[in-house]
């Protein structure tokens, strides 16, 4: 599809993609075919099957009735399917086992648990994440527009466009697109959309502060072995699923104060591996773990 976001096709903004490639499983502004997301202009068998049938499409998708995009043009950025909205306040959780509502305004959440496999508490710790960002890395997009400072502009566009995409943050994703466009087009970003990102802004940030981190470990379960295989993970620079990393942090509450495990949770969760090994091998060493 013709005309889509900054990244898409091939240009210089490509974000999480390849630039051109016409390969599948490309993200975030992949100019290529079956197995893209966010942005993608191209359209494997199933996703066509679904297309025909009047499935719902994925955000950014060529797909027909239901999807959240349509692959032509700025508004291919990312819309929430079916338009339905959830006041800030009112979260509602569908059991209460759930880690996630079950929806959330601004964000697609279903979507999103594909992107992350599934994996509630991981999906959910970036997301928590991401609301503590956006007054620090991304509310200064509004300055930089007011100001005229189009370069730091459109640099904290891109970021923020492929963060918000790459959490399924739908609304922000497409504002950002929005503008990151506009900037390279040479033309003004009116008061309208500074206004509409403005209010997702603090509408995400709002509503991802209300969200609750999963519980810890408590100290229960997890031995030595764990540990070990929490580095081993970390020294090979590979994921670390939650239900690993709470087994670790289980046996280390044993030996550590609860801040030092808060700080290695923080660093697995932010995927800064090599941060995290060398504050593992601290907290080790002054565990006396290995000579335990």
């Amino acid at each position: 599809g013709g005309g889509g976001v900054p990244g898409d096709g091939g240009g210089a903004g490509s974000v999480l993609g390849v630039p051109g490639a016409g390969g599948g499983g490309g993200v975030l502004g992949d100019g290529g075919g079956g197995g893209g997301v966010l942005g993608d202009g191209g359209e494997t068998a199933e996703r066509r099957s679904e297309r025909e049938a009047g499935g719902g499409g994925v955000p950014g998708d060529g797909g027909g009735a239901g999807s959240a995009g349509t692959g032509s043009d700025v508004g291919d950025a990312m819309h929430r399917p079916g338009g339905e909205t959830v006041e800030p306040g009112s979260l509602t959780y569908g059991s209460s086992s759930r880690l996630l509502p079950e929806s959330l305004p601004g964000f697609d959440l279903q979507y999103g648990l594909r992107l992350f496999d599934g994996n509630e508490a991981f999906y959910l710790k970036l997301l928590i994440r991401f609301g503590k960002d956006i007054p620090t890395k991304f509310a200064s997009l509004l300055e930089h527009l007011e100001s005229g400072n189009w370069g730091e502009a459109a640099r904290t566009a891109h970021t923020l466009k492929g963060s918000a995409g790459s959490l399924a943050a739908v609304d922000l994703h497409e504002l950002a697109a929005r503008v990151e466009t506009s900037i390279k087009s040479g033309e003004p970003v009116d008061e309208g959309t500074r206004n509409e990102l403005a209010e997702a802004l603090q509408s995400a940030q709002d509503v991802l502060e209300r969200l609750e981190a999963p519980s810890p470990g408590g100290g229960s379960g997890g031995n030595r072995a764990d540990v070990e295989r929490l580095r081993q993970l970390l020294a090979a620079s590979e994921f670390v699923e939650d239900a690993t990393l709470q087994r670790a942090l289980g046996y280390l509450r044993g030996v550590t104060d609860e801040q030092s495990c808060r700080r290695l949770e923080e660093l697995v969760g932010e995927m800064e591996n090599d941060a995290a090994l060398e504050y593992l091998e601290t907290l080790i060493k002054e565990g006396g773990i290995e000579s335990s």
